[in-house]
C-alpha cells in the first residue's frame, strides 16, 4: 500500500519533502536502494528513500510490527508511541489513532553488503498469520459478501506500465518476466498488483474474477498471463478476460498507446476498426491456452455504451466464435441540462428535485443506451452481457470542477432516495435481460469516500463505516439483489427520502401513499412509469382523504412506477416496485 520511492536529502537546511532524486539512485531488481545514502548526479548532498501512507483511515489502532531484511536504519513519523527496536530486523510502535493520520517511514541508511531488503509492516495482530492471509480481514468481510471481483484497478489497468499517463511510447511492450511480482517492495506502481494475490483471494474464498490484459503486453506476456491462471485458479473458479478497459476512453494512456501503435485513422486504418488486431490477438492466445477448458472462462469485450456506432464496430469486426460476452456499464448520472438547472439553483437545489432529474435522464439516455447493446449488438451476435463496472455516476459537469450545489451532491450518497434509484435500475435490468445466463454485474467500486467534485463511487464511504449510523443505501440495495435476487426487494421499500413530500407503506397487498405537503399547495400526486408516461391518477389511485391514496393490488402490471407529489418548484417521488 505505501507509495512508491522519494527522497530527502542528508541534513538538508531546506528540509524539503521530496528533492525529487529517486529516479537517479540504484536499486535491485525487487525496488530496494543498492545502499543508502547515495549520491544524485543532479542534487549536492547524499540521498536517502521514504515512502508514506497518506490515508490510513482502513487501519486498525494497536501495535504494528516492522520486519526487514539486511542491515539499516529506519526513521518512522507520524502520531505513534512506545517506538521499540527488538533486534537487528524488528521494531514495533503504538498507532493509537491511524483514522486520519499519517505515517512516514524513511530508510535512513542501507549497507551496501548487506542492504535493506523485504521490508513489511505488519497490523496489529498479524505478525504471526500475513504470510497465509495477506488481506485486511475487514476488508474480507466486505468482499466476500459479494460473488465475484474485477480487478481493473487491483492491475492498474488504465496506464499501465506507464511511470506517467503522458509518456506514451507505442514500441514498447512488456515481457512477462517484467509483470508485477509478490517481492516488488510496493505494489502502487503502474503494474499494479501481483497475479498470486489475485489468484489467491479467488481461491481461498471461492470467488469468480475478471481480468484485464494489459494493453502493452507482448504476445508472449499474454500467453504466460493465460497459462498462469490456468494453472493455479481452481477449476470451479470462473474468470472473465477482458482486454485492457476502455480503450476508446482518451482520459487513459492505453487509449493513445493504441491510437499510436496501430496508427489509427491513418493509411486507411480507422478508429475504432484498428483497436480490433490488439483485442483479436488477446483473445485468440487466451483461447489457445484454454484449449479444453473453455468453460472456465468468458471472454469479454468491452463495450462503449453510450455509443453505440463505436460499440458495434468492434463486436462485429472481431472473428465470430472468438468471444463469449459484450461487457457495457450501467451506470446512471444526470445530463448537461440537469447539471445547468442545479448549478442555477445552488444551495436551494434539494436531493428530492436531484433523485427526479436522475430518473428522468437515466429514462433518456443510460436506460436507452443499455438497451440498445442488449438488442442490437448482444442479441444478434448470440453474446453473453457482462457489465463491467456500473452504478451511480452522479457527478458534476464537467467532471471535476466544483459546483453550486455539492452539497446536495454529498447529501444523495447517505439517503434512502439513492437506495430507491438502485432498485429501480436493478428492477430495470431484470426486466430487459434476455437469455437464461445470468447477467454480472460489476459495482464500482466497493470502499470510495464521498467527494462531489470527483465522485462518491463507494458502496462504503469507509470500510470502519457503521451502517447504523452512517447510511450506506448503495450497499444495501445491491446486497439485498445478492441474497434474493429473484424474488428482490419484497413489495415496496418501507423509507422515506430526508426531504420526501411523500410516504409509501403496505397494507395487505395494496400499497399506501402518504402526502406530506411541505408547502400550503392542494396535495396532488401523480404516477410515471420507468419511459417517464404518466398514468391515468383516477385509475390507478384511490384517495382516502386528506393527502392518502391507495393504489389497490392488481391496478398495474409488475413493473417499476414513480409515485411524485407536486410541489411548487418540483415534484418529489419515490418509486415503487409493483409485483
Amino acid at each position: 500500500m505505501c507509495r512508491q520511492w522519494y527522497t530527502k536529502a542528508v541534513d538538508d537546511p531546506n528540509w524539503e519533502f521530496d528533492t525529487q532524486q529517486a529516479k537517479y539512485l540504484q536499486y535491485d531488481t525487487n525496488g530496494y536502494p543498492t545502499h543508502l545514502p547515495q549520491r544524485s548526479p543532479h542534487h549536492p548532498l547524499p540521498q536517502y528513500v521514504c515512502t508514506i501512507w497518506a490515508v490510513t483511515d482502513s487501519w486498525e489502532p494497536g501495535t504494528y510490527t516492522l520486519l526487514w531484511e539486511g542491515r539499516g536504519e529506519f526513521r518512522v513519523t507520524g502520531p505513534i508511541q512506545n517506538w521499540r527496536q527488538i533486534n537487528d530486523s524488528t521494531i514495533t510502535f503504538d498507532f493509537p489513532a491511524p483514522r486520519g493520520a499519517q505515517l512516514e517511514l524513511c530508510i535512513l541508511r542501507s549497507d551496501s553488503l548487506n542492504p535493506v531488503r523485504n521490508v513489511r509492516l505488519i497490523m496489529p495482530g498479524h505478525a504471526a498469520t500475513y504470510r497465509q492471509q495477506p488481506f485486511n480481514p475487514r476488508w474480507l468481510q466486505w468482499v466476500r459478501k459479494f460473488k465475484a471481483v474485477r480487478f481493473m484497478d487491483w492491475g492498474h489497468t488504465n496506464n499501465w506500465g506507464q511511470p506517467h499517463p503522458d509518456s506514451i511510447d507505442p514500441q514498447k511492450t512488456f515481457e512477462w518476466e517484467e509483470r508485477s511480482k509478490p517481492g516488488y517492495y510496493t505494489f502502487t506502481h503502474s503494474k499494479g498488483v501481483p497475479y498470486e494475490y489475485m489468484v489467491k483471494l479467488m481461491n481461498d474464498y471461492d470467488l469468480d474474477g475478471w481480468v484485464c490484459v494489459p494493453h502493452s503486453a507482448s504476445p508472449g506476456y499474454i500467453r504466460a498471463m493465460a497459462r498462469f491462471f490456468r494453472d493455479n485458479l481452481e477449476p470451479e473458479r470462473h474468470l472473465v478476460v477482458e482486454f485492457s478497459n476502455e480503450i476508446w476512453n482518451a482520459i487513459f494512456g492505453q487509449s493513445h498507446w493504441l491510437w499510436q501503435r496501430y496508427r489509427c485513422e491513418q493509411g486507411g486504418n480507422y478508429w475504432p476498426e484498428c483497436l480490433v488486431p490488439a483485442i483479436q490477438q488477446a483473445l485468440d492466445i487466451w483461447t489457445e491456452e484454454f484449449a479444453g477448458q473453455l468453460h472456465r472462462i468468458t471472454r469479454a469485450v468491452g463495450m462503449f455504451t453510450s455509443w453505440l456506432d463505436v460499440s458495434r464496430r468492434i463486436a462485429v469486426n472481431l472473428r465470430p466464435g472468438s468471444f463469449d460476452a459484450v461487457a457495457p456499464t450501467y451506470y446512471f448520472g444526470i445530463s448537461e441540462e440537469s447539471d445547468a438547472l442545479l448549478d442555477s439553483l445552488g444551495t436551494n437545489a434539494t436531493v428530492a428535485l436531484l433523485a427526479e432529474l436522475v430518473r428522468r435522464d437515466r429514462a433518456e439516455r443510460e436506460w436507452v443506451w443499455i438497451k440498445q447493446v442488449v438488442d442490437s449488438i448482444a442479441v444478434p451476435l448470440g453474446k453473453k452481457v457482462y457489465f463491467y463496472e456500473g452504478g451511480q455516476h452522479i457527478t458534476p459537469i464537467p467532471f471535476g470542477v466544483p459546483s453550486t450545489y455539492d452539497q446536495v451532491l454529498l447529501d444523495i450518497q447517505r439517503d434512502t432516495a439513492m437506495y430507491n434509484l438502485y432498485v429501480e435500475n436493478y428492477e430495470y435490468l431484470k426486466r430487459i435481460h434476455r437469455g437464461t445466463h445470468p447477467w454480472w454485474l460489476m459495482n464500482f467500486t466497493l470502499v470510495f469516500g464521498r467527494s462531489a467534485q470527483f465522485g462518491s463511487w463507494g458502496l462504503l464511504e469507509d470500510l470502519h463505516q457503521d451502517t447504523a449510523q452512517i447510511p450506506a443505501p448503495k450497499l444495501s440495495a445491491t446486497l439485498r439483489y445478492i441474497t434474493n435476487c429473484t424474488d428482490a426487494p419484497q413489495s415496496v421499500e418501507q423509507v422515506q427520502p430526508s426531504d420526501s413530500c411523500l410516504i409509501v407503506r403496505q397494507e395487505g397487498g395494496d400499497v399506501i401513499v402518504v402526502y406530506r405537503p411541505l408547502h400550503s399547495a392542494v396535495p396532488t400526486v401523480h404516477i410515471y412509469d420507468v419511459l417517464g408516461r404518466m398514468l391515468n391518477v383516477q385509475a390507478c389511485l384511490v384517495s382516502l382523504g386528506e393527502g392518502v391514496y391507495r393504489l389497490e393490488q392488481g391496478m398495474l402490471p409488475a413493473g417499476v412506477y414513480f409515485l411524485c407529489g407536486e410541489q411548487p418548484r418540483y415534484r418529489c417521488c419515490l418509486a415503487v416496485v409493483i409485483r
